[in-house]
């Protein structure tokens, strides 16, 4: 057997390829459990604890239905990543929580432009229609849940408000800021691109609950992509770009930015809990 020469170059291993297959499969597995969840997680939960559908649940039981719905929602989307890592094909860059300043800044200030950028349609509709703009801003969503929390005990309202400003932010960033966006770069798409359709799928998971906030939920969308992608900017590009199972750079990750699901999370909470705070000194004001 002849001796390699030195002049001959050492074999290479082949170069991991992203593939979106295994991306597209996890997010569709955590769409088939969320949204039939989302939909009639409340009822469900109603009916097996009470023997009461959603309708007739009293406050305190609707929101510890929703904060049930939301933990099991939760716990299977977290499950399905677990398994999806320990897939021998890769493909799926996982997503990543930094704690640094600068990611909570960055947060702090996603919440007040989403709450901007989902302003716009509301204003537009106002200024286009005799609809008065209190009127315009006002989400039925929101309000009914708004409702429930004004009366309900301060147990029902710590479940409404960890469901509402903990557990659904994590469960939503999680899927389209840290599953749909990164597979979106990794596969290609522009950095702009590939958040406008991220908010898009974001805003359209809403449209059997609440139809009317769809292009509010749009503007906020792109809003937390955009942190999203300046969290993981600041946060350095270490273990950002997206890798194989081995930690082997994927084909083209250099060019992918890093991710991080810090910023968006926190924007995504604070913009729920101002929304339902406004909408409770709504109430209020209409009850005086």
């Amino acid at each position: 057997m002849e001796k390699q020469t030195a002049d001959a170059p050492a074999p290479q291993p082949p170069a991991a390829v992203f593939r979106p297959y295994p991306a597209a499969r996890l997010l569709a597995q955590c769409l088939a459990l969320s949204l039939p969840l989302g939909v009639g997680g409340v009822d469900l939960v109603g009916r097996a604890l009470w023997g009461l559908p959603a309708g007739a649940l009293s406050p305190d039981q609707a929101g510890f239905a929703a904060a049930l719905t939301e933990a099991a929602t939760l716990a299977g989307v977290v499950a399905l990543f677990i398994a999806a890592a320990a897939r021998p094909e890769g493909g799926v860059r996982l997503p990543r929580f930094t704690a640094s300043l600068e990611s909570v800044g960055v947060g702090v200030v996603g919440a007040a432009l989403g709450g901007l950028a989902a302003a716009v349609p509301s204003v537009a509709v106002a200024a286009l229609t005799t609809t008065p703009l209190p009127a315009a801003l006002e989400s039925a969503a929101t309000a009914g849940v708004a409702g429930l929390v004004a009366t309900a005990s301060p147990g029902g309202v710590a479940a409404f408000l960890s469901a509402s400003t903990a557990l659904a932010p994590c469960v939503e960033e999680l899927l389209y800021r840290g599953l749909l966006l990164p597979a979106l770069l990794d596969g290609g798409l522009g950095r702009g691109p590939a958040v406008v359709l991220a908010a898009a799928a974001f805003a359209a998971s809403h449209a059997a609950v609440a139809p009317s906030d769809v292009p509010a939920l749009a503007g906020l969308g792109l809003v937390l992509g955009w942190a999203a992608l300046a969290g993981g900017g600041l946060a350095g590009s270490e273990g950002g770009a997206g890798r194989g199972r081995g930690g082997e750079p994927r084909q083209g990750a250099a060019a992918t930015p890093p991710v991080d699901l810090a910023a968006p999370t926190l924007g995504h909470a604070l913009y729920n809990a101002a929304v339902l705070a406004g909408a409770l000194a709504g109430q209020a004001a209409q009850a005086a």
